[in-house]
């Protein structure tokens, strides 16, 4: 490990990861139109039997089970350990533990005192109830001091769009346990298994000026599109990979320099901070 802001997509591994998508391409592994697939389209060649490996959210795995097991028995959809991917490398989950958008209140309110009051409920124990479970007797009954979702709920996606628990701007904190109960044991196996593959340390997000964010709209948004017009052309085979030195000079003349001090001052001025109140 480096400790230093360094951009990935313009490094000799990055490459080697391009390479091999490159491969998956030309040998038919992966869709030719990867790059325009839609959801249905997706869902569709997973429930056909014409993809055998995919990329998304781990709750999938009851997602696809449970729907197809009606019509096919034998299908199986489980929690597959993610590759090392180049020789002694790690076998890591991609790391997303992070929020970048949230809900906030505008300054120019005259209500602020009572919003932020409403915002607090969801901070207590009855709000955390509330927006897991639901209510009592309609959504969840108690038994003892355990809490079930009734029986018709027995599915966690289901369970959202009948209820809109748990659903985007419905919640701050929410008890877990109340996904857990409607997962599938391969589900909760699924879980259990992934959090080994998570990264041992949280990769820092700074908090950004104004003046930064700029950079990071302007520069960052020039250099993001350029990588994955990139990409798909090497994929695709309509730029060399023989290219690739052309292709690393033309993100340095975008501004990765200008990218990588900006994400290097960030941090450095939180971790200054913290270090400063220890």
């Amino acid at each position: 490990m480096t400790k230093e802001w360094r951009y990935g997509p313009t490094e000799e591994s990055y490459k080697e990861m391009v390479g091999r998508w490159k491969q998956f391409y030309d040998e038919g592994l992966i869709p030719p139109d990867f790059l325009s697939l839609q959801t249905k389209q997706w869902q569709d060649m997973v429930s056909t039997g014409k993809s055998f490996v995919t990329v998304d959210y781990i709750s999938r795995v009851d997602f696809f089970n449970n729907a197809m097991r009606k019509e096919n028995p034998e299908f199986n959809m489980q929690f597959m350990a993610p590759p090392a991917g180049l020789p002694g490398g790690k076998q890591l989950n991609p790391y997303f533990h992070y929020m970048e958008g949230g809900l906030t209140v505008a300054s120019t309110s005259k209500n602020i005192e009572d919003i932020m009051s409403y915002m607090d409920f969801f901070y207590s124990e009855d709000g955390r109830t509330l927006s897991s479970w639901g209510v009592e007797g309609e959504t969840y009954v108690k038994e003892g001091y355990a809490i079930k979702f009734k029986p018709e709920f027995t599915d966690v996606i289901e369970m959202r769009k009948q209820t809109g628990l748990q659903t985007s701007g419905t919640y701050t904190w929410i008890d877990f346990d109340a996904h857990l109960s409607l997962f599938s044991e391969d589900l909760k196996h699924a879980y259990e298994e992934a959090v080994n593959y998570d990264p041992a340390n949280m990769q820092p997000r700074p908090a950004f000026t104004e003046k930064e964010n700029e950079v990071i709209s302007i520069t960052g948004q020039a250099i993001k599109k350029h990588r994955d017009e990139s990409f798909a052309k090497f994929v695709t085979g309509s730029r060399k990979l023989a290219d690739w030195d052309k292709y690393v000079e033309e993100m340095n003349n975008l501004g990765v320099d200008k990218l990588l001090e900006t994400y290097k001052e960030a941090y450095d001025r939180v971790q200054n901070i913290q270090l400063g109140s220890k």
